[in-house]
């Protein structure tokens, strides 16, 4: 072979050569191009996703105490109502009221009344069993559901809640504050979560007539005082 035959031939493979390392450069950048697309589209899922979640807590949560807000707390009602009814499981709820709350916020003003039902709430949801509910049911009174509890332990449980709540000053202001409480269990003949509630406030109305600080019990005396 001729000496051009021979350097035709050497130019055809430094091309070749070249050619095929191009190609893989390019394709070691278009791998890297598409792990980084990959890993960007994998950020961004999970980036919608907790804001998603976050979105669905804020649907469920009381902005001030970051308790449950009542639309939530109603759902949950409904649901324990209908286990209660098919498969005769117990369970109670309370209403808690934050005695002499109006004079905090005629005295102190709006603003330390938030601070005192931040504090309140917080106290109540550390109290309270991690299988029980809590939300900022209206105004400075927190509803308390507690699945699996009949009336005596629910009543002993409500007597906890007012003591750790009156056991130390709150710290936005100095000061004790203290609950009352009515709790009311489920019956049978219960067909809707309202005659819980209504059973519920007339023993609030009860124990705040005992004079507060205390968790009363509904019982047919209750609705004659």
């Amino acid at each position: 072979m001729s000496a051009k035959g021979n350097d035709e031939i050497a130019l055809l493979a430094r091309t070749f050569n070249t050619m095929s390392s191009n190609l893989q450069l390019s394709y070691e950048a278009l791998k890297a191009t598409n792990n980084y697309l990959e890993e960007k589209v994998r950020e961004r899922t999970e980036e919608l996703e907790q804001k998603n979640r976050q979105l669905q807590q804020l649907s469920i949560t009381d902005r001030l105490t970051q308790c449950y807000n009542r639309v939530k707390m109603e759902e949950l009602l409904a649901q324990q109502l209908h286990l209660a009814q098919r498969y005769q499981t117990p369970f109670s709820l309370f209403i808690a009221d934050a005695d002499h709350f109006k004079q905090v916020n005629d005295h102190h003003g709006h603003q330390m009344g938030d601070k005192v039902l931040i504090e309140l709430a917080n106290r109540l949801k550390e109290a309270i069993r991690e299988s029980d509910a809590i939300d900022r049911w209206r105004g400075e009174e927190f509803l308390i559901l507690c699945p699996n509890t009949a009336a005596e332990a629910a009543q002993q449980l409500a007597q906890r809640l007012c003591q750790t709540v009156a056991a130390t000053a709150f710290s936005c202001f100095n000061r004790r504050m203290t609950v009352s409480i009515g709790v009311s269990a489920h019956q049978s003949s219960d067909n809707s979560i309202d005659s819980l509630l209504e059973r519920a406030d007339i023993a609030l109305y009860s124990a705040k007539a005992e004079g507060r600080n205390r968790a009363v019990l509904y019982r047919p005396k209750a609705a004659a005082s």
